[in-house]
């Protein structure tokens, strides 16, 4: 008797435990120009997504009373990876410190955005952390040279 209570406690704990769900929005549809995830502190987008070039502006807007934190480190990378999924730490020409202008603060119906640089000619993922005061998140932006010719677009946004 007891090794079920203690089974059923077990199986309540998992139950009730709250999972982080990364949302993703990716580059599928013929003619789709912005790439969207909307988490329960942010929404997250690209505009643009389908047009080649060196850098991506992600934009931002607080949801359910989240505010972009007020101190010097509203937004902070978070890594860049190959396509095979190898880390590449961390660089030179990633902004150590992205600017995020037009902060919306708390402003839910204001977005504000930072740049998010390409760092290479293969498809590779960057992240930088948006933080939060209630909720903080990590934003993917994937690029890829889909047409050729050495310029990249985002194929992929994915927040967590």
């Amino acid at each position: 008797m007891i090794v079920k209570l203690q089974l059923g406690t077990v199986v309540m704990l998992a139950w009730f435990a709250a999972p982080a769900f990364a949302m993703v929005d990716q580059m599928d549809e013929a003619g789709e120009t912005t790439l969207q995830t909307t988490q329960s502190g942010f929404d997250i987008r690209v505009k643009g997504a389908d047009e080649a070039g060196n850098s991506a502006r992600v934009e931002v807007r607080p949801r359910n009373g989240n505010c972009v934190t007020s101190n010097a480190y509203k937004v902070t990378p978070s890594g860049v990876s190959s396509i095979d999924g190898t880390d590449m730490g961390q660089p030179a020409e990633v902004s150590l410190y992205p600017t995020l202008h037009d902060n919306p603060m708390c402003n839910d119906s204001k977005f504000g955005y930072f740049s998010v640089d390409r760092v290479s000619d293969f498809e590779h993922t960057i992240a930088y952390v948006l933080h939060g005061t209630e909720k903080s998140y990590r934003i993917e932006v994937t690029f890829s040279d889909v047409k050729g010719g050495g310029k990249s677009q985002v194929i992929e946004l994915r927040s967590n």
